[in-house]
């Protein structure tokens, strides 16, 4: 809970009347494309206002960078809390399966652990009024599969590949299709007075996927794919 409110800040809008969506601050991401622009784009297609979707896309590109939530934990490791089980943030919040527990390569129990996880954040996101949390897991679920990765080193040995659409379409699209399913029930939560829009996925979603995919092309896995933080973990 206390992280859920770092994140989110406690800064409240009034939004139509109801609790309102929590405001964050928005930070560039390298993988902004899922978490932030898709995420938008979605959410304003099935009818969420222009600053409702920028509050949710905002949340779920949070996690991200926040202190406590961001995947690399560099300098919690290094500077903040020695002590502190690295691993922690990756499992929580970025869908990858406990090594400690089901170790690597997937397992019915590992998988069950990681939807445990999901049905947490879904409750969470109820409760404060925004998914962008919850579709943050949710959305690295598709990226961060036990069959290659697990909590130990997250997807450093692979830098930033598996954050590109690109880089698995097939998975890409479920991801979307899972977001826009998500949105919509959401709304049902919610207390917002506009009208839902009848969105279509292959007319409204599909199209703005591909192009997304098309214009950002994952890189070959050569020369410098690492980020910083990737380096820093592997040596």
């Amino acid at each position: 809970m206390k992280l859920y409110k770092r994140i989110y800040g406690v800064t409240l809008v009034a939004m139509m009347g109801c609790t309102s969506l929590l405001v964050t601050n928005h930070a560039m991401a390298f993988d902004d494309d899922t978490h932030y622009y898709l995420t938008y784009y979605i959410a304003r297609k099935v009818g969420y206002t222009s600053q409702q979707a920028y509050r949710i896309a905002n949340a779920n590109i949070a996690v991200d960078y926040a202190a406590v939530t961001e995947p690399f934990q560099i300098d919690r490791k290094l500077l903040v809390h020695p002590a502190y089980p690295i691993e922690k943030a990756r499992i929580r919040f970025h869908a990858f399966q406990d090594q400690k527990r089901f170790g690597e390569g997937e397992s019915a129990a590992g998988m069950a652990a990681i939807k445990e996880i999901e049905r947490w954040h879904w409750d969470r996101a109820k409760e404060f009024m925004n998914p962008g949390i919850f579709l943050h897991f949710l959305q690295d679920e598709f990226s961060h599969s036990p069959l290659k990765y697990a909590s130990r080193k997250g997807h450093a040995e692979d830098g930033h590949l598996p954050d590109f659409l690109s880089y698995d379409p097939l998975q890409s699209e479920r991801m979307a299709r899972e977001t826009l399913t998500r949105l919509q029930e959401f709304w049902n939560y919610s207390c917002l007075k506009q009208k839902r829009k009848n969105v279509n996925y292959d007319r409204d979603i599909r199209p703005v996927l591909e192009e997304l995919i098309h214009v950002n092309p994952y890189p070959a896995k050569t020369g410098n794919i690492y980020s910083e933080e990737g380096q820093a973990y592997l040596s």
